[in-house]
């Protein structure tokens, strides 16, 4: 069965790993955001968007 959950702030390094990957593996898409600059984004976005981890 697949696990999906709400992310908390604890999951900020694991969405932010998820995304950069993704990043990375999509020609389409600019890498514009280093591994860093994603987890704050991440970080300030958890409390006030829905983000969900599978």
């Amino acid at each position: 069965m697949i696990n999906v959950r709400k992310a908390q702030s604890e999951n900020v390094i694991e969405c932010a790993v998820i995304v950069n990957n993704w990043i990375s593996k999509t020609k389409e898409m600019p890498k514009l955001f280093n591994k860093i600059e994603l987890e704050q984004m991440i970080k300030e976005a958890i409390p006030f968007r829905e983000v969900w981890l599978v």
